[in-house]
């Protein structure tokens, strides 16, 4: 995950934008639900400004930073999020057996059937997702180490709750980079323990970012096409070393897919230029291999 930059007072005005008429529509929404005391299952308005939330995240993923599709099929192909569930939520993590049960020494939160019902139509609410990340894994879940607080409106009022998943937009919550980090194609928490490492540590599981094929095989991907342009900037011609740092730029770009998994191995390749070669190495025989990754073990204990 990365950050995507955009000002308190710069959201409203892209929504405006695209749809004039759209805060006046989501101002009496919310004003109904606020008579309902509920989510009331009625008319949905976020999809009309989907596009705001794709051009912000260069049509990304928010979670797991896969490069979706844009204009004219994005519409399709990118879900508007909740980051906070508009409806009834559920604990997390489920209940599960084998190699999926997981198993924390801390609090993620129970059920909570009031659910963020005021924040359904707060544009600080919304990012755009795969369907993967949104339909089939974050659901109806929201884990957060402190107290869920009622009547909600303000996300920007809700630190206290102690959210593990982690906003990407602006800067009403931690950069993403700040948390988790990568050895070779893996996420890590970018440190060894407390309140960063249990959130760097939940978001991993909750995405399920260390064990899906296709981000791993995208990363190996990303990670063997730098190392051959870094490789290439130090070592060829002028016109190649020329070529090759407009191909790094590209990589560690908020526009490319996988960018922080991109800018953990070209840290590394500044650090320790041989150890990035043994990686590279390494993500090239996954790639030719086309094997599925040994998962690690999904009832640790965090």
């Amino acid at each position: 995950m990365i950050r995507h930059p955009v000002a308190r007072d710069e959201l409203e005005p892209l929504i405006d934008a695209l749809d004039d008429r759209w805060l006046t529509k989501a101002g009496a929404r919310t004003e109904e639900l606020r008579r309902a005391g509920r989510w009331d299952g009625g008319v949905k308005i976020w999809s009309d400004i989907k596009g705001v939330y794709r051009g912000l995240q260069h049509d990304k993923c928010a979670f797991c930073e896969r490069r979706l599709a844009g204009p004219p099929y994005g519409a399709v192909d990118h879900d508007v999020e909740h980051f906070r569930p508009k409806g009834a939520v559920r604990g997390w993590p489920p209940a599960a057996r084998g190699r999926d049960r997981l198993s924390y020494s801390f609090e993620t939160g129970g059920d909570w059937p009031e659910g963020y019902y005021l924040l359904a139509f707060n544009p600080w609410n919304y990012t755009t997702a795969c369907k993967v990340c949104n339909s089939a894994l974050k659901r109806s879940y929201f884990p957060v180490a402190g107290r869920r607080i009622s009547g909600a409106e303000d996300p920007w009022a809700l630190k206290s709750e102690g959210a593990f998943l982690v906003y990407p937009l602006g800067e009403m919550d931690a950069d993403p980079e700040s948390l988790i980090t990568f050895r070779a194609n893996l996420p890590v928490p970018r440190v060894k323990s407390g309140p960063r490492f249990r959130r760097a540590s939940v978001i991993i599981d909750f995405f399920r970012l260390d064990i899906r094929e296709e981000l791993l095989w995208e990363r190996s991907d990303r990670i063997v096409s730098l190392f051959m342009a870094l490789d290439l900037a130090a070592t060829g011609s002028a016109s190649r070393r020329a070529l090759a740092e407009r191909s790094i730029a590209q990589h560690l770009s908020p526009f490319s897919p996988h960018t922080s998994c991109s800018r953990a191995f070209h840290d590394l390749y500044q650090a320790d230029p041989d150890e990035a070669a043994r990686i590279a190495d390494e993500c090239q025989l996954y790639l030719d291999s086309h094997s599925r990754p040994q998962p690690a073990a999904r009832g640790r204990r965090r």
